[in-house]
């Protein structure tokens, strides 16, 4: 836990204590979706009040920007993450057992979502993620980061502030970095971004219709219709089974299947009664994705295809937390089990090899992950611990 009660020339300022990723070295700041994901750990383990100290950070700088940024510092103030305050607000809910919170805050989330269907709108009618930074960061940005893919900064100026413009998009995923969108990530519709939009949107119509604003529930009612319609038309491929990233420019999808396609089951996209759609989906990320040590990111990439640390043979605790809150909530109980199981054992093998918890594991090795690691791979406590505690309480409950 860290504190910042005030604005500093390297933090924003926050009303509570607030949870970091990283206990020691690396990341000591307050990231948005790192937060979520602890958070979701802590309710699991019966402790709301550290979590509800971070979520009213959240709460509190959506209301001073308009969004949430990557990170509560100056520096990250150009991005945002994956806009999952929706998901939050919903487990905490159901954790209290009172609406009290989501009637409170209901109108943050409204702002939230209305950042990004203002900022982060396609042609096409879905979202993508983006930027707002300044061209002298965009272009300082790709110095930064065009060695973690690979590459060498471009020598126009132009060249590099598209690069940089679209890396700094693909940070805003938190997937930074990966070979989804092929480094055009302003092109493209994300599985991922849209179904939380949709669970945002589901979960606003649920709330404004029990708090008696019918006509924002059916306003929101309508916007899910419509992305869900989206969603299939655009994302899901018959071929795979699962749905895809979509490039708006192209109109084609992105060949890669990844982690991303639990998204909808989570998120409501995917029906439990679409059986047939749900079971093929399934088959397909096993076979594609599950290693004996928990789920990849991507599938084994093409030959020729520069890998970078968000693709496969990565295995990243919050991906394990999204897949078995698929699993769940389509009831397939026993894959959840076996899942939470193989990731669980892999932490705590490791563990115990190392005296500590990592950011990612080796879907081949089951040990932390080094391959394509940009930064390498620091000890983590934050969504690593969360997702270790979901997968116990997963395996060690009697539900069938």
């Amino acid at each position: 836990l860290r504190s910042t009660p005030e604005d500093t020339p390297e933090r924003f300022g926050l009303p509570r204590s607030y949870l970091v990723p990283c206990a020691r070295e690396g990341f000591q700041d307050f990231f948005y979706w790192d937060t979520i994901f602890a958070c979701m750990g802590l309710l699991t383990r019966g402790d709301p009040h550290v979590a509800y100290d971070s979520y009213l950070g959240i709460i509190t700088l959506i209301k001073r920007f308009g969004y949430m940024p990557n990170a509560a510092k100056p520096s990250m103030l150009n991005r945002s993450q994956p806009p999952l305050l929706g998901a939050l607000m919903a487990e905490i809910e159901d954790f209290c057992r009172t609406d009290r919170y989501v009637r409170e805050d209901i109108g943050v989330l409204e702002k939230e979502y209305n950042f990004w269907m203002k900022e982060r709108l396609l042609p096409c009618g879905l979202n993508h993620y983006g930027h707002n930074a300044t061209d002298d960061y965009l272009y300082d940005f790709c110095g930064w980061c065009a060695p973690r893919i690979h590459r060498d900064p471009p020598k126009t100026r132009l060249a590099r502030l598209r690069l940089g413009a679209n890396l700094l998009a693909e940070a805003e995923s938190g997937w930074d970095f990966n070979a989804r969108f092929n480094h055009q990530a302003l092109d493209y519709a994300p599985v991922d971004l849209n179904a939380i939009l949709y669970g945002n949107e589901i979960r606003m119509a649920t709330w404004y219709w029990k708090f008696g604003e019918t006509k924002k529930s059916e306003m929101f009612s309508e916007l899910t219709r419509k992305r869900g319609e989206l969603l299939h038309e655009l994302c899901y491929s018959p071929k795979t089974g699962c749905f895809h990233d979509y490039n708006a420019k192209t109109k084609k999808q992105s060949p890669l299947v990844t982690a991303a396609s639990y998204y909808p089951l989570w998120c409501y996209c995917c029906m439990r009664d679409e059986d047939d759609l749900v079971n093929r989906m399934l088959s397909a990320l096993e076979e594609k994705l599950w290693t004996p040590y928990g789920v990849m990111a991507t599938e084994k990439l093409p030959a020729g295809t520069v890998a970078c640390q968000w693709d496969a043979p990565s295995i990243w605790p919050p991906l394990q937390i999204v897949a078995l809150k698929a699993l769940q909530r389509v009831r397939r109980i026993k894959d959840a089990k076996r899942l939470a199981a193989n990731f669980s054992e892999c932490v705590l093998r490791v563990f115990n090899e190392t005296g500590d918890l990592w950011e990612k594991y080796d879907g081949l090795t089951g040990g932390i992950c080094t391959a394509n690691a940009e930064y390498g791979t620091p000890s983590m406590m934050g969504w690593t611990a969360a997702a270790y505690i979901i997968c116990r309480d997963i395996v060690t409950s009697k539900e069938a």
